[in-house]
This record gives C-alpha cells, structure tokens and sequence, in this order.
C-alpha cells in the first residue's frame, strides 16, 4: 500500500485537492500579476517612445522577464513532503494545458527528472493517466525516458500494461529540430526509443507485457522499430511466445507465428519449448498450430527434467 499523500493513480486524485488548490491559487495571482505589468508596460511604452528610449525599455523588460521566469520555475518544482511538485498535481488532475504551460516555464531539462517517493517522474505520471499530449512534451523538454518506478516500470512499461497506445507512440518518436524550439534551453541526447531490454521487478519487457495483454497495436509499434520478438521474461526464461502458449491465447500465437527471425523451439528455463507447454497443458489448438508451424515434436517429460537435472549436475 503506497504511503499515505502519496500520488499513485488516477483514482487518488481527491488526496491531490488541497495542492491543486494552492496551485490554482497561485496561478491566478500571477495571472493578474501579468495583466497589471502588462498594463503597466503598456503606459511606459507609450511614455518612452516620446523619449526615443524604447531599446534601453525592451533589454530591461527581458532582463527582468528572465529572472521572474526562473523564479517561477523553481516554484513550480519545489517538492512538497510527498515529493510532489505542481507539475505532478496538474497531471494527475488530467489539467493538460495547465501541464504543459508548467513545462513550458521550466528553465533547465533536469526540473522535469524530479522524482516523488515512489519513483515516479512526471513522465509516469502522464503515462498512468494516459495523457499523450503532456508526455510528449516531457520528451521534448529532456525528461528521461528510462527512469524505472517503485515497480520497476518505465513510463512504456505503464504504457503497456495499461493498453495507451497514443502515449507508447509519444514515447518512441525521435525528437524533431522543430519541436526543441519549444523549449527556452538545450536539452541532452536521450537514445529514442528506449533500451527494450529493459525489464520491470517483474522480469518483463515491454514487448512482452504489450502482447500478453493483448496489445497488439502497441506491440506492432515496438517490432516496427526492432524490439526483439524472441525477448524474454528474466524470472522464467520464458519468450513471448511461451508466455501466450501458457495462458491458452491461440489467437496470439497465431499472431507471433508469422513474425519474422521467431525462434519457434526456444526453451525456458526449465527447458521446455513452447510446443511442449501447449502440449502437456491440454491445449490440442495450440498444440496443432505449433506443429503445422514447424515446431519439434513434445519430448517426454522425463527426458526434459532429466536434462534440466544434468546441467544443474554440471554447473
């Protein structure tokens, strides 16, 4: 059970009420700050071009607009006890605009890193709540797309486990000259898409979650840009391919077979193949599929264990 304040999921957002509040509060203070200085700017400018001093007014008015900038983005960021800040209350209250009018006022990439004290990163954030518009921009200002939350998981591995294909699309798409011009500083290189490799405390990839659950649109995403299609689950050393063999889905191998450098008799780690699994779990369609596909004949059970056994003896 996560500790109490903490922001976790979309169903926890009363816990965020009070913060959004003084957020709310504060961004209508500087609301009406702006229009008063804009007004006022308004009757100085009038003033100053009778006085042919409008360079000397301009180089002052962006001095001055650099440093409240800056100051609003170390607000904007500071952490409350939790290790909220108020970009992460924006997100999780699903206010798009306001979120991204808040990274649009940060001044350096690593003010959109911060983590809560559960791992989280705003980009997760934006993930839990399907939120493809405001993860896009996190990518954009330099947020680390490879950051792992108390569970292990990426802001992919959310987005996998959840099904939101918009927000695994903005998460894999290489930033554009054109989209850095949003941001007001240089952010570093960040390899796009992330490492697939990658596994969550479960053991598993991000392809391999995408397919078990079913996701075939995000799945298709993660092999059109070479995720590996035989990666595996580093608890079992089961593939994709064993994984949806043990949970019966024939219309998901049906799926995997076709796809190409497939390795149809690969072994878990106990050393049975997924022909095997079909096999001595009662799955006759899986099994039929398997083998008109090309796959090796069941071996008895004896001779696998038995094999299990002797490589334990040698190790």
């Amino acid at each position: 059970m996560a500790p109490a304040g903490l922001i976790t999921l979309p169903r926890d957002t009363g816990m965020c009420l009070p913060k959004y509040h003084h957020l709310n509060q504060m961004f209508s203070d500087m609301k009406r700050q702006k229009v008063d200085n804009e007004q006022q700017y308004k009757g100085e400018q009038n003033y100053d071009k009778q006085q042919d001093s409008m360079p000397r007014l301009t180089v002052a008015t962006a001095a001055d607009s650099l440093a409240e900038k800056a100051l609003i983005a170390n607000v904007i960021m500071t952490a409350d006890r939790d290790g909220d800040n108020f970009l992460f209350v924006a997100i999780i209250m699903r206010k798009t605009e306001l979120a991204i009018n808040l990274i649009n006022l940060t001044t350096d990439y690593s003010q959109v890193r911060s983590v809560n004290k559960l791992r989280q990163t705003a980009l997760h954030l934006a993930a839990i709540t399907n939120n493809p518009k405001v993860s896009r921009r996190l990518v954009v200002a330099g947020a680390e797309i490879e950051m792992q939350d108390y569970n292990g998981n990426t802001a992919l591995h959310i987005a996998c486990i959840q099904g939101w294909a918009g927000v695994a699309r903005s998460l894999i798409q290489h930033v554009s000259y054109e989209e850095t011009k949003q941001n007001s500083f240089k952010i570093p290189y960040v390899p796009i898409p992330q490492n697939f490799e990658i596994r969550n405390y479960d053991g598993s990839p991000c392809l391999m979650i995408a397919i078990c659950k079913g996701y075939l649109d995000i799945a298709d995403m993660l092999i059109d840009i070479d995720a590996d299609i035989n990666t595996f689950d580093m608890k079992t050393g089961m593939t994709c391919l064993h994984a949806v063999t043990e949970l019966g889905q024939i219309h998901l191998v049906r799926y995997l077979l076709p796809k190409p450098n497939l390795k149809i008799n690969a072994e878990t780690y106990s050393g049975y193949t997924a022909m095997e699994i079909a096999f001595y779990r009662g799955y006759a369609d899986v099994a039929a599929l398997l083998k008109v596909s090309g796959a090796d004949r069941p071996r008895p059970i004896c001779i696998i264990e038995n094999l299990d056994l002797e490589e334990d003896r040698t190790d």
